[in-house]
């Protein structure tokens, strides 16, 4: 993302969080036996202090920011969302503070 669009959507997680009581952290990570996704996965929860399971049913109970690969992966049509660089972008998301 730009340095606009996750500025716009830090501050609508900060609402979101503000709103909800949804805690200001990344949630945790769906591990989906899939390389090199796992790894990515791994990393990104790694730099926010996240957990990652390979249990759907985990994932989904968790609190926090998340993404729709963790959320609802389909192994048959190799669905990827939303994408490595954004990916690796919601650490920075999730941080409290300016976009890093």
């Amino acid at each position: 993302m730009t340095l606009a669009q996750l500025t716009s959507t830090k501050d609508l997680f900060e609402w979101v969080c503000t709103t909800f009581f949804v805690p200001r952290r990344l949630a945790t990570g769906h591990l989906c036996n899939e390389t090199p996704w796992d790894g990515l996965t791994r990393n990104v929860c790694t730099a926010a202090g996240a957990s990652v399971s390979d249990s759907q049913l985990e994932t989904v109970a968790s609190h926090g920011l998340s993404c729709h690969r963790w959320l609802s992966y389909d192994k048959q049509r190799k669905k990827v969302c939303p994408g490595a660089g954004i990916l690796a972008q919601l650490p920075s998301i999730a941080k409290a503070g300016p976009v890093c």
